[in-house]
This record gives structure tokens, C-alpha cells and sequence, in this order.
């Protein structure tokens, strides 16, 4: 099993996590994007009325984070917090305003904001963690071990996302990283039942599961066959844990309608949108197999090492299609890694993510203000109206609000490419075993051509 070790937790770490733990209080205080978190808030209003997790509107993903919304209940019972949040008219202005979009009129309460801070932030800290540990048995350097932690815990783009956007990404990068820590430990059970939850968690981990068994394959060339039998014995009981309530209830197609509802578009068919969504996941799985062959015929001399670069690669090929700044979170801790252990120039992508990202989720920074706006009396209805014409007002036809998203939105994609092209070049042409390995099968020029 995963030893805790007591180097993690040493005074200047627990400075860092200190550091972190006070940033994201205080903006999850006085920032949170209401959007998604008000869902939250409905979902646990569901839940305190004795439905079930799909029996009425408002929550639209997989079971896993339902299930650690039911658990929260029963902390905002316990601390007492009654308000969840509230609808306010001073706000539905905004709802008919498409300039800011999409957000809501309801607000949900400060400390129903700070306990879902709070939340997220746990596993925040579990994946620093995982990312200490993972550098350790790694690539053996307590020194660098503690720096990729410490950046991590004070990531722009993980404080923001978790703190202001409350979305739950970090959960999945959590167990996308438990689970190769499992694998490296030999416990493909568990690691495939940690997958498992990654995979209905958000469901980007399972484009790496061909990655994962490559490692195994790789480690095990003796005896993988019965390791890979536990390892999907793990995944399908774990699958049947989760499932298996939704099946009883009858909300089985409900439970999957986060990824169904990408196949259409609001009952209208098949979309071209939905046709070039599809056509980019068919692209990204065949990568992900060539990555997976790669790894597996490539004679490497430290086959860990190697796995770390080739789950890297494989999740930017992932994001290489523009996609929403919270999904990235699974990117993130192979990027700190690669740039703190293996090459350095990573780190120019690895900032423009961290600024890029970031700002692209304080894109709707008046909407952010709303709980200190609607809750407190720091900030007046008259000081914030200003914010919010500012972010609404037009230049060339185009608010700020979308100048700032798409200029974000742009800048994260090339950081991404920047990446890809980065590791591609020194693959290719810096003397891998890659390089090597992928010149010697391309075709060559007949002689005297």
C-alpha cells in the first residue's frame, strides 16, 4: 500500500498548505460564480426534502458527486446552516441579459459558499499529496517532491477553480493520481476500482485507460494477464457500487444523461457540434492507443519515468481541443511535475495555463460578487452596478465580458499546443528512445530519388 511518510507534512509544508488554505477561504468568502454552485445547493435542498438524486431537476452529472453532496448534508445540518441561498429581484435583471452568461438571480449563502470551499479544498490538499508522493518514489527528490507539492497548493488555476468556480475537477486528478500510485504499488484491484470512480467522477480519465494498461503490460510482461483481470474486476465491481442504486431507483439513463446529453442538442437530433465533438473524442482515443503501443514497444530505462512523460502527453492530447478552464485540473499536476523533474521549458506553458485559466474563470467577476453583494453590507448595490456595466459595455460590437473569454479562451489552447509541441520536439529530435524508435519505422526514400 501507499505509505504516508512523514516528509510531507514538514513545517515549511504545512506553511504552504497553511498559505493555500487562507487564500482559498478568503475567496471563496468573497468571490463564488453562484452558476454551479447554486446547483449544489439545490441538489442538497433535494436531498433534505427526501428526494432522490434525480428524482427532480437541478442535478445533471454522474452519481459520485451527488453521493459527496449527500455526505456534505449532513455537515450543513450539523453546523447549521439553514440558508443555502436565496432568489433576490434585485438581481433577475441579470437573467435577461446576455451579456454575462450564463449566471442567476439566486445567491447562495457565505457559508454555504465556505463550506463547499472547504470540500474542495480537502482534496486539494490530498492531491498535493499525491504529487509529493508520486515525485519521491519517482524520481527520488525529497526536494523536488516538496516543490511540485507546494506549487500545487498554490496554483492560480487550482485556487480559482476550486474557491470561485466550486467545481469538483480536483476530486478526479485526486484519484486519477491514486490510481497510479496503486499501479506502481501493485494493487491493480484497487486501482481499477479507483479509476472506476475518476471515470464517473468526470469522465476524461477514461480516455488514459489505455495508457494504464500499457503499464501494466509493461511492469508485469510475465504474469499481466491475471493482473489485468484484477485490475477490471476492481473497475466493474466498483462501477456496480455506484451504479446500483440508480438502477433501483430507475434513473439509470438519468444518472448518464452528462454524457448522453453531449450526442444532441436539446432534442433537436444529431448537431453539427455534436458531430465534431464525437469526431475529436474518436482522434483522441486513437492517440491515446498510439501512445499506449509506444510505451509498450519503446525499451525504457526507467519504465516510471517514462510513464509519468507518456500520461502528460496523453492528457494534452486530451485538452487539445478548447474545452472548460475546470478540466484542465487533470492536466495540471503532470505539467508542475514534468516542468520541476524532467524539463524545464514546460514551465512556459505551465504559466500561461496558470494565468490564462485563471482569468478566464474571473471572467464573470460581477456575478462572483453576488453572495458579498446580496449577504453583507461591504459592498453597495451602487459601488457594484459599475463593475457590472464595466464588463457589459461594448466596444466594436463585443462586451468585455467576451473579449476577456475569448482572449482566455484562445491563450489556454495555445499553451496546450505549446506544450505538445515542446515534447514532441524533444522526442523527435533531442536522441529519445522514441526518436530512435519512430525514424527508424518511417518510411525512407528509394535510392537516388
Amino acid at each position: 500500500m501507499i505509505s504516508y511518510g512523514p516528509r510531507f507534512l514538514t513545517k515549511w509544508m504545512l506553511l504552504i498548505i497553511l498559505i493555500g488554505v487562507v487564500i482559498r477561504l478568503v475567496l471563496g468568502f468573497l468571490l463564488t460564480y453562484n452558476y454551479d454552485v447554486y446547483h449544489w445547493a439545490l441538489t442538497i435542498s433535494n436531498f433534505e426534502a427526501g428526494n432522490g438524486l434525480y428524482d427532480t431537476a437541478g442535478y445533471y452529472y454522474t452519481p459520485v458527486w451527488g453521493y459527496f453532496l449527500g455526505v456534505f448534508t449532513q455537515f450543513t445540518e450539523l453546523f447549521g446552516l439553514d440558508s443555502l441561498g436565496d432568489r433576490f429581484a434585485e438581481l433577475l435583471f441579470t437573467e435577461d441579459d446576455v451579456c454575462i452568461t450564463p449566471h442567476t438571480a439566486f445567491v447562495t449563502s457565505l457559508g454555504f459558499n465556505i463550506g463547499i470551499t472547504v470540500l474542495i479544498t480537502i482534496f486539494d490538499i490530498l492531491t498535493a499529496f499525491m504529487v509529493h508522493w508520486i515525485v519521491r518514489e519517482v524520481f527520488k527528490d525529497d526536494r523536488k517532491a516538496m516543490i511540485c507539492a507546494a506549487i500545487w497548493m498554490l496554483c492560480p488555476l487550482v485556487i480559482v477553480v476550486g474557491a470561485i468556480g466550486g467545481m469538483f475537477d480536483v476530486m478526479s486528478a485526486f484519484l486519477l493520481l491514486l490510481c497510479v500510485a496503486l499501479l506502481m504499488k501493485e494493487q491493480e484491484l484497487l486501482a481499477g476500482m479507483i479509476l472506476s470512480t475518476a471515470v464517473m467522477l468526470k469522465f476524461f480519465p477514461g480516455f488514459l485507460v489505455f495508457l494504464l494498461i500499457a503499464y501494466i503490460i509493461v511492469k508485469h510482461r510475465d504474469d499481466w494477464k491475471p493482473r489485468m483481470a484484477k485490475a477490471v474486476l476492481g473497475a466493474g465491481v466498483m462501477l456496480a457500487i455506484i451504479m446500483v442504486p440508480q438502477v433501483m431507483d430507475g434513473t439509470i439513463m438519468d444518472s448518464l444523461s452528462f454524457m448522453t446529453a453531449r450526442a444532441s442538442s436539446e432534442g433537436e437530433g444529431i448537431s453539427l457540434d455534436s458531430i465534431m465533438m464525437m469526431l475529436s473524442y474518436v482522434a483522441i482515443l486513437v492517440g491515446e492507443v498510439i501512445l499506449a503501443l509506444l510505451y509498450v514497444k519503446v525499451k525504457h530505462d526507467d519504465d516510471d519515468r517514462a510513464f509519468i512523460g507518456y500520461l502528460l502527453f496523453g492528457s494534452l492530447i486530451i485538452f487539445i481541443f478548447p474545452s472548460a478552464p475546470q478540466y484542465l485540473l487533470m492536466l495540471a499536476p503532470f505539467l508542475v511535475i514534468h516542468a520541476c523533474c524532467s524539463d524545464r521549458r514546460i514551465w512556459v506553458p505551465l504559466i500561461l495555463l496558470m494565468v490564462f485559466t485563471s482569468l478566464f474563470d474571473l471572467s464573470s467577476l460581477p456575478m462572483e460578487m453576488t453572495s458579498v453583494l446580496m449577504y453583507t453590507d461591504w459592498l453597495p448595490m451602487d459601488a457594484w452596478m459599475p463593475i457590472y456595466d464595466a464588463f457589459a459595455s461594448k466596444m466594436f460590437g463585443i462586451t468585455t465580458f467576451d473579449a476577456i473569454d475569448e482572449l482566455c479562451f484562445i491563450m489556454q489552447s495555445v499553451a496546450v499546443i505549446i506544450a505538445i509541441a515542446m515534447i514532441a520536439y524533444r522526442v523527435l529530435l533531442e536522441g529519445t528512445e522514441e526518436g530512435r524508435f519512430i525514424r527508424e519505422r518511417l518510411p525512407r526514400s528509394p535510392k537516388g530519388a
